[in-house]
């Protein structure tokens, strides 16, 4: 991954806010008015389609509903998971834990916008030995990030899916399809609350 060049004032961009739509947190930052002065790359992090991802950003407890290996029943396990802005506002990292279901468990991810591509790739790992790479970005009121296909004879596609996101609330689902498939099979649901947010 080429190196990104990161001015002095994007770095105090998180504690800046700024007002959008459902894809802005309130804790986003705004772009300096001298643009001219700011490298390219450092202006680019501060292009509307970099900030997709701000909803995410804060400290949520998350609740975890996990299907079966059977496919019959769900399970369920709880959470948190605290996403912050990095690199002068350039990338997402993600900080995850679980207290199951079966076993305490662990990840981590860091997302970026390419400007050069027009999407977002993610890269997730986690204690359990896995290493998963993403591409996808807004799909209208959602988010969706996706492999490419992968699993036996490279046949079988996930994806993540962040819907109905409000201020304190966002739901998540992790699906799969098979080679050729339409339908997506959800595997791990998971819903977010903002830490210390009222409960409906």
């Amino acid at each position: 991954m080429r190196p990104i060049l990161v001015s002095a004032a994007l770095a105090a961009c998180a504690a800046a806010p700024r007002a959008g739509g459902p894809f802005t947190a309130a804790g986003g930052c705004a772009a300096p008015e001298d643009h001219a002065s700011r490298p390219a790359g450092a202006q680019a992090c501060a292009s509307p389609e970099s900030r997709q991802l701000d909803f995410w950003v804060g400290d949520w407890d998350v609740r975890l509903k996990q299907r079966s290996p059977g496919g019959d029943t769900w399970q369920e396990a709880h959470g948190t998971n605290r996403i912050r802005k990095i690199l002068g506002g350039c990338a997402v990292l993600e900080s995850f834990e679980a207290d199951g279901p079966d076993a305490i468990w662990a990840g981590k991810s860091v997302s970026q916008y390419l400007p050069a591509e027009k999407r977002w790739r993610q890269v997730w790992v986690d204690d359990q030995g896995s290493w998963l790479a993403f591409t996808g970005g807004q799909q209208g009121e959602q988010f969706i990030l996706q492999t490419d296909p992968v699993g036996a004879a490279a046949g079988r596609t996930l994806r993540m899916v962040f819907h109905d996101i409000r201020p304190d609330h966002i739901s998540w689902r992790w699906e799969r399809a098979e080679a050729g498939g339409a339908t997506w099979t959800p595997l791990l649901l998971i819903e977010y609350r903002r830490s210390g947010a009222a409960r409906n």
